[in-house]
Order: structure tokens, then sequence, then C-alpha cells
């Protein structure tokens, strides 16, 4: 494992710059809720949030279900929905963005529309709980990209918690509190329609984006988050991933809107000293299409504890199939040793284990932009960071059972594919002139992969 690390920084150093680092900002929970998020707000091109406004209002049956609940309800109940800061807050971002304020409102119930995401939680080399969240969002992926940030709310000048979500929302994404906890939430796929989802929102129940604001506000410890995330009547089904700072403090929580359905625990030290959540209840199978369980499954069996850390989390997070064309960002907590790191995953051409193109022209940068290498009679592009080789891990020959042995040739075998990848890399940086694109075949899994 140590071997791969190093070779892995090595291609980074010489292939390219790694994922940019989701963008820090600090928010004063005592100042004015009004003016709050100004400063924020103009580090951002206003066109990007624009357009990302523009995008959810082209989907023709999410924009005529929202419009119908906003005049029949919503409108004069926003301040019930999100309480008296969060809607003065949304109105400071309308006034500063002069985006209208119904607008703003959607932008932050947009969970309660269409989101996807995937989770990995456990413990590291030293027994310390993790938490590593991908954002998986197909709907103006590159323009989140864009405006992707990490917020500190602060108080008394002091960081209570850091949030990750976007610009022109109010709530957050994934939340960390340094040497407590972390949290993140996952789409639970479900019968139920937007209409649905919105209707709960007159009985009281939360949006997501606002109870994982409010469990960073209200919450000093694992417990007060644990059993608030348990508990809070939320207007969409949904999972949480969670952890804390102490052995077997780390948990997948499968909600129902008025109360958990599954609550799956791992263990330090044991077998199940993991666990990843990708948009499948964890008591059922995943549909034949989402092959991300079974990829973390098998390629958790050839690891072991005592050598898996924040770098090896970050490998596994950021490869096909965890990572994908529409994987906006990708977060990693260690609340225990006050870790956390939050990349921005830029999109390049990656390929699946049967070596098939995905097609990423709706993303920047281009082929021309990063390095151009000839892979197996394609031309892809590489932009030079871990999971962005084009050379996935084959996991259908991985052993079925752990041993040293098995361990052994599978690092091995992992070494010496790194250093292949490596090789190709510096012959790509000569060849480049030459290395002509083809056109890739779309990948028509992706959209189904929530």
């Amino acid at each position: 494992m140590k071997e791969l690390i190093l070779l892995l920084i090595i291609i980074i150093t010489i292939s390219g710059a790694p994922p940019s680092d989701v963008p820090i900002f600090n928010v004063d929970l005592d100042g004015d809720a009004f003016h709050r998020w100004d400063q924020v707000l103009a580090s951002f091109s206003n066109d990007d949030l624009q357009n990302f406004v523009t995008l959810l209002k082209s989907s023709s049956t999410l924009q005529a279900a929202y419009d119908s609940f906003w005049s029949s309800w919503l409108e004069t109940n926003v301040e019930f929905v999100f309480g008296t800061e969060l809607k003065t807050e949304m109105e400071g971002v309308a006034n500063y963005t002069n985006i209208a304020f119904k607008d703003i409102v959607e932008v932050n119930l947009v969970y309660e529309l269409t989101v996807a995401c995937s989770i990995l939680i456990g413990y590291d080399e030293n027994s310390n709980p993790f938490l590593s969240h991908n954002e998986d969002y197909s709907l103006g992926t590159a323009i989140l990209r864009q405006i992707v940030m990490r917020v500190n709310f602060q108080s008394n000048g002091s960081t209570i918690f850091t949030g990750i979500s976007y610009a022109g929302l109010v709530g957050s994404r994934a939340i960390y509190k340094s040497g407590e906890f972390a949290l993140a939430h996952d789409q639970r796929e479900s019968s139920a329609s937007i209409e649905d989802n919105l209707n709960n929102l007159t009985a009281g129940a939360k949006p997501i984006f606002v109870l994982i604001r409010q469990v960073g506000e209200n919450c000093s410890d694992f417990t007060c988050a644990f059993n608030m995330v348990n508990t809070t009547y939320i207007a969409s089904l949904g999972y949480f991933g969670i952890c804390g700072k102490q052995p077997n403090e780390a948990y997948v929580i499968t909600r129902d809107r008025e109360q958990s359905y599954l609550v799956n625990q791992t263990f330090d030290g044991t077998y199940n000293w993991y666990l990843y959540e990708g948009n499948s209840d964890l008591n059922t199978d995943p549909p034949p299409y989402d092959i991300r369980r079974e990829f973390i499954n098998n390629y958790m069996r050839v690891i072991d504890q005592d050598d898996w850390n924040h770098i090896g989390i970050f490998y596994v997070m950021t490869f096909y199939p965890l990572r994908r064309e529409s994987t906006v960002w990708n977060m990693i907590a260690i609340p225990s040793s006050s870790f956390l790191q939050a990349k921005i995953l830029s999109c390049t051409t990656i390929y699946d284990r049967a070596n098939t193109p995905i097609d990423c022209t709706s993303c920047t940068p281009t082929c021309e932009q990063g390095i151009c290498l000839e892979y197996q009679g394609k031309c892809s592009c590489n932009a030079g960071f871990i999971g962005d080789s084009c050379d996935t891990l084959d996991t259908t020959n991985l052993p079925t059972t752990e041993s040293t042995s098995d361990k052994d040739n599978v690092a091995r075998g992992i070494s010496i594919t790194s250093i292949v990848a490596l090789t190709v890399v510096i012959i790509g940086i000569f060849i480049y002139p030459k290395c002509k694109k083809e056109k890739s075949t779309p990948n028509t899994d992706d959209k189904e992969m929530k």
C-alpha cells in the first residue's frame, strides 16, 4: 500500500496539478443576516449562479411542480419552512445577485427536486472514524464546480462548524465540526414525486440542506448530531453518513421522512470496519447497472485497515465507478485528528472496466488543455491526478477471501499498474502533438447511477 501511495504521488508530481481545493470563506453568524453572504457572493461570477437557476427552470416537469407549489402555498410560508434567519439570508442573496427571491428559494430546495451522491465511512490506520463524500450531480455539473464553496460559520470570532455548499445556498450539503463529528447526505430512491416532497414541507418537514446546517449550529457533539439526524422530520427520503471522534462512532442512517428505517454501524478492528452507501438500502442489492458497491467491496477486501489513511480514501473515492462524469467534489473528514479536505474534481475522460470511453464533452477543461494520451487505441484526456489515469482497477480477479499472500499479490499488481501509468504519462508528454482525438461513446448508465 505504501509503495502504491509513493508511486501515485510521483505520477501527480510529473503529470500535472492535483484537484483544486474548494475555496474557503468565513460567514459571521453574529452579523446582519441580510448582508451575511455579500462578501462570499462577491467572489463568484453572478452569471454562474444565474446559469444554474436557468438550468433548473429548463426542466418543465420540475418547474411546473415548483411553480404550482410556490403560488399555492410556499410564497406566503417561506419563513415557516426556513425560519426567520435563513429567510432573511435568502432575501439578502436575492438582493445582492439581482435574482428573483422565488428562484433563490428554489435553489435552496434543490435536494427536494433532484440530487445524488455517495458516502464511505469507517476507520483509518489509527482507528480514527472517517467520512468521505462524493457529490454527484448530473444537472449543471460544470456550473456547480464553479460555485462550490467551503464555509466556516463563525460566532464570537471562532468557527462553530464548517459546511460544504454552493454560492446562493444558505444550507449545507455536508458539515464538519473539528474534533467532534462530520455529517454528509446521500439520495435515497423513492417512488414519491417532486410534489410529494414539496407537500411535506406544509406539515413542518425540514429541507435536507437546512437540517444539515441546523445540526452544525445546534449540536456540539456526536450524540446530539446523531439523535437530530435520526429523529427530525424531513421532506425527502435520504441516507446520512455520520462519524464522531470515538471508536465505533461511524454510521449510515437510512431515513424515511418521519423516522429512521435502518441504522448500520461500523466497528473498529473487525471485518466490517467500513460501509459504503451509494443510493441503495444496505439491506438490499443495488440495481444491476450500479456496480459501485461491488467495486468498493472487492477493493476493500484486499486493503488492510492498518495501511488505510486519507490518501487511500481519496484514491478509491476518485476512481471509477465511485467517481463519475457527474462528480463535482469530494470531502474527507477525520474529526478526531481535526482533518478536513475538500477537492473539486474537474472532468476528464475516464474508462470503465471494459475500457469503453466515457464522454465528458459537456465539461471543461477540454482535452487540448490536459495531457493527450494514447490508450489502447483511444485518445483520452488526462488532467494528471489520481482517478484520471484512464486505467481502472480490474476487480474481476480479486480474491474472495482475505489473506496475507492475496494482499501482497494485489498490492504488487497495483504497483506495477502504477509504474505502467507513469510510463504512459511520460510518453504522453512527448507524443502530445501527434495524439489524435477520437469520438467517445457516451456512458448511458451514468444518468441512471444516482
